[in-house]
């Protein structure tokens, strides 16, 4: 049965809830398989459903269905890295183990993350106003620099997220600690580290590392369908990240935050039914302070507000949520550009052109 999935795996393929999928199958819509009591669909059927349906939406939407191994997205509210269940690792797991496991799906002790010299030169040459520009400009110039061998993705990674890291000048003490988390906390906040601040920020690195088909995933992936070098997809999915709906909505949250104004408008994922499991998670690990009560007091908060809310009470320095999104999402797109590598050139959408028609004589 390699083509049939159960309902649950249909209903996510589809967007839908199981009252609509049995709808569906009443209608004549879908047909369905019972084995053991259980109903499994034919994928295929559920794909041209899929077509058929974008279709038919509202006028100017694109929707993309790509299959991949990385992540699987529960709209129920759950989330998991190769089969592993990111809620549950991420108070557990270092930043570096995950990213691993997200480029390989192999677990066990992470090789030595180091930046090369002539990278940390060039990150250290990185100017702009927020960190996240340091981050693109960092990228750009290492580029150049990087191994551009597709076969590369992991041994960039390891190199790539340190050097990144040292874009953004120290404000605050280094911790007598190797890691991205230890390395990046004196970079956002002048205060002291401790274990358990730490492993705060590790989480929230951990919980942001991937999330399935993003906007700027998909950048990251349409370049490497060119077979862009791994760097050049990092810097495509940075360029769709520095947008204020994406990447940059966690600093719009930490000016209301700051203001004490309602931050409701901002709850919601629009691929969650119900709560964002990774704000569920890293709101467990935060103290109650105002800004995480005012947060978690928002139904369905998601993990933008709830960073913000982390990035205030640890008294962290403008862009801050920002810049640890992007270069947690290093790793997601790194393992996204090495699944896309293994299916050449297969992004080609056509228009449909809906401009005014040729005219029929050239112009005067």
């Amino acid at each position: 049965m390699d083509q049939w999935v159960t309902s649950n795996e249909a209903c996510d393929r589809l967007g839908i809830r199981p009252q609509t999928l049995y709808a569906y199958v009443s209608r004549g819509r879908l047909s369905r398989r019972i084995d053991r009591g259980r109903s499994f669909f034919d994928v295929r059927e559920l794909d041209r459903l899929a077509a058929r349906t974008r279709r038919a939406g509202r006028a100017g939407r694109l929707e993309v269905l790509i299959d991949t191994e990385i992540t699987l997205l529960d709209r129920r509210g759950a989330l998991s890295y190769r089969g592993v269940d990111v809620a549950e690792i991420a108070a557990t797991w270092s930043f570096e183990r995950t990213a691993e496991w997200l480029w390989s799906g192999v677990d066990g002790d992470p090789p030595s993350w180091e930046a090369p010299a002539d990278w940390v030169t060039l990150a250290h040459g990185a100017v702009g106003e927020r960190p996240g520009d340091r981050l693109r400009v960092a990228a750009a110039a290492i580029a150049g620099a990087a191994d551009r061998d597709v076969r590369a993705v992991a041994p960039v990674g390891r190199a790539l997220v340190p050097a990144l890291v040292e874009a953004l000048p120290r404000i605050g003490r280094p911790a007598n600690d190797p890691s991205v988390a230890a390395e990046l906390w004196a970079r956002l906040t002048k205060l002291a580290p401790n274990p358990e601040r730490l492993r705060i920020l590790n989480a929230s690195l951990v919980l942001l590392a991937d999330h399935e088909m993003a906007v700027s995933t998909v950048a990251a992936r349409v370049a490497a369908s060119a077979w862009a070098a791994p760097v050049a997809c990092v810097l495509a999915g940075l360029a769709a990240h520095s947008g204020v709906l994406h990447g940059g909505v966690s600093s719009v949250v930490v000016d209301a935050l700051r203001r004490g104004d309602d931050v409701s408008r901002w709850a919601g994922h629009v691929v969650y039914e119900g709560e964002d499991p990774r704000s569920v998670a890293l709101l467990a690990l935060l103290d109650e302070t105002p800004a995480t009560r005012a947060v978690s007091q928002v139904p369905r908060a998601n993990i933008d507000m709830v960073m913000a809310a982390m990035a205030i009470d640890f008294r962290m320095i403008d862009g801050a949520a920002e810049a640890i999104f992007a270069i947690a999402r290093v790793a997601g797109w790194l393992a996204h550009a090495a699944e896309e590598y293994e299916r050449p050139f297969r992004f080609r959408p056509r228009a449909r052109y809906v401009g005014p028609p040729p005219l029929r004589r050239p112009l005067p």
